[in-house]
């Protein structure tokens, strides 16, 4: 039927739209500046946590004065694989942002604008299924925490 078909017009960017996304690139390159920190910082966390690791496995069989002994070297281990895990995570959505940011800053044709936009929502998804993942963690985490402590569960 012809009154069921839709047609989509072509967008099209005015001046003050274009204007609107070259003022909104600088602060787009300081987010990604900022990622890069924390890519570099999480690096720096995974790598102390697997000195750490090393560390309690060469002192492990040593108690301390209170008689107790080191944390097992998993705990160091598996926080290590987080601070990495998260690291490349961010690495990646900071290089689609600033993908992002240095095409509408230089926009010379639709298909920059396409990428532009296609680099963007990538970096949404990235950010939304990271921010997903770490929420449901956090929350089964603290539902842990709260069974153990109320449950009468030997603290370890």
């Amino acid at each position: 039927m012809p009154g069921n078909e839709t047609t989509v017009e072509p967008l099209r960017f005015t001046d003050v739209t274009a204007a609107y996304m070259k003022q909104a690139s600088p602060w787009i390159r300081f987010v990604c500046i900022l990622s890069f920190i924390l890519f570099g910082l999480g690096i720096l966390g995974g790598l102390f946590s697997l000195l750490l690791a090393g560390a309690i496995e060469t002192f492990s069989s040593i108690p301390l004065p209170s008689g107790e002994f080191l944390p097992s070297k998993w705990i160091f281990l598996s926080m290590a694989a987080v601070y990495l895990i998260v690291s490349g995570i961010c690495l990646w959505a900071a290089i689609l942002l600033y993908s992002y940011g240095s095409k509408i800053r230089n926009t010379h044709s639709e298909d920059d604008i396409v990428l532009a936009f296609k680099n963007f929502r990538k970096f949404l998804v990235i950010i939304g299924v990271s921010e997903s993942i770490f929420t449901a963690a956090f929350i089964i985490l603290v539902l842990i925490g709260f069974i153990q402590k109320f449950s009468g569960a030997v603290n370890v």
